[in-house]
């Protein structure tokens, strides 16, 4: 990892595992509302407070811990708690208590992206298909009527009008957010026998797929 210090001159300080890191393989970077750096790993998270990184890594004798050490992904909610992917279900780190809260851990499901939507909604990419969480009932569930449950989701994105884009090894699919609906499957003569591998919508929306 490479930190840039603004100067008249660029210069980047390096972190690897001899200046805190727990491992060299950094998967996601993100920064919370107190201004922590948080670094994703093969081996747990990092917090960097400017000076030194603090660990947060699985305890199997304290379920307030990681559930896996493997991190996928993170993202951050509209109350700035983290929310985590990993390969062995989904945590949050409540900023209020500092302790991690897990979901559909022991189940293998891997989480790969967490997406916050513009109406405040998280869904989360899984190895199951589509999940949200249901802040009601403190729960995630099956997302609406999932129709990627047979394909290989790669990645999902919120486009124009709060449609809902999802990759997968054979085209894209689009739901209704609103009716969770199912508009349009895309295994078309362009898309059939496209494998998204990266998908991302623009400030204007614009949906670009790699």
């Amino acid at each position: 990892v490479y930190a840039q210090e603004m100067s008249q001159s660029v210069r980047f300080a390096q972190f690897d595992i001899s200046k805190g890191l727990p491992n060299s393989t950094v998967t996601n970077i993100i920064q919370d509302n107190q201004g922590f750096m948080w670094f994703g790993t093969r081996n747990g998270l990092s917090r960097y407070d400017g000076y030194i990184h603090k660990w947060y890594v699985n305890n199997e004798n304290d379920s307030t811990s990681l559930s896996n050490n493997i991190i996928n992904t993170i993202a951050k909610d509209k109350y700035g708690n983290l929310w985590v992917g990993t390969d062995d279900g989904i945590c949050v780190y409540k900023i209020s208590s500092q302790k991690f809260k897990r979901y559909l851990t022991g189940q293998r499901i891997r989480c790969d992206q967490i997406l916050l939507t513009s109406t405040g909604e998280l869904l989360l990419e899984t190895s199951s298909g589509i999940q949200q969480y249901d802040e009601t009932k403190d729960i995630i569930e099956v997302y609406g009527e999932d129709p990627s449950i047979e394909l290989d989701i790669t990645g999902i994105a919120e486009g124009a009008r709060q449609m809902l884009w999802i990759g997968t090894d054979r085209g894209l699919i689009q739901i209704d957010m609103k009716t969770r609906k199912t508009l349009s499957n895309y295994p078309t003569a362009e898309f059939s026998n496209m494998h998204i591998q990266r998908m991302m919508c623009d400030a204007d929306k614009r949906l670009w797929i790699h």
